[in-house]
């Protein structure tokens, strides 16, 4: 099991057929409320208080398990409390709205072919590709992305205006401008 925090009410996890042998759990057992499921999420949550202080407590968590061809199955945990629910009708619900731009980090040119084939449908802004201390970014324009579309595609950088300049000075350029349109179909 791989669990990966994305942000304070946010998990990515990849349980493996390993895992999935383990807690006698088959995918369709998913669908419903099976006890073998909710052993494996509660699972899945104490491990990720432990590993990355992932805390959900007295708070309803949202998930959707998405099959996936390499890592077996992709579980995409969401916190939703009252007081978030609140402050997010309070409060713009998106603070990428504020930024000029977003910058993806990603681990290895796999993932950024798998990222590539999402933003090819659901963007059509201009797109760099930077590689840098062996991982991946991908630089997007905010005015042209759809925010709630990109949360799990890869790891969003804090401050990505800053980090914009900072690739455009040490990290090695892959593509810049229209690295998307390089991929879009003519």
């Amino acid at each position: 099991m791989t669990i990966e925090k994305l942000s304070q009410t946010k998990l990515r996890v990849y349980i493996s057929e390993a895992d999935m042998k383990q807690w006698k759990l088959k995918p369709e057992m998913l669908t419903y409320n099976s006890p073998e499921a909710q052993m494996l999420f509660n699972d899945v949550i104490i491990k990720a208080r432990e590993e990355c202080g992932f805390i959900c407590d007295g708070s309803n968590v949202v998930i959707e398990a998405i099959p996936d061809a390499e890592k077996g199955l992709k579980v995409m945990l969401t916190v939703v409390s009252d007081k978030l629910s609140k402050e997010a009708e309070e409060v713009d619900d998106n603070p990428l709205k504020e930024q000029k731009r977003i910058v993806l980090r990603l681990d290895d040119i796999e993932d950024v072919m798998s990222v590539c084939s999402h933003l090819l449908a659901i963007y059509h802004g201009q797109s760099h590709l930077f590689k840098y201390m062996g991982s991946y970014y991908i630089v997007l324009q905010t005015s042209e992305i759809q925010y709630n579309s990109i949360y799990d595609m890869g790891e969003i950088v804090d401050d990505p205006d800053m980090f914009y300049g900072y690739l455009n000075e040490y990290a090695d350029v892959i593509v810049r401008n229209d690295f998307l349109k390089a991929k879009r179909p003519a």
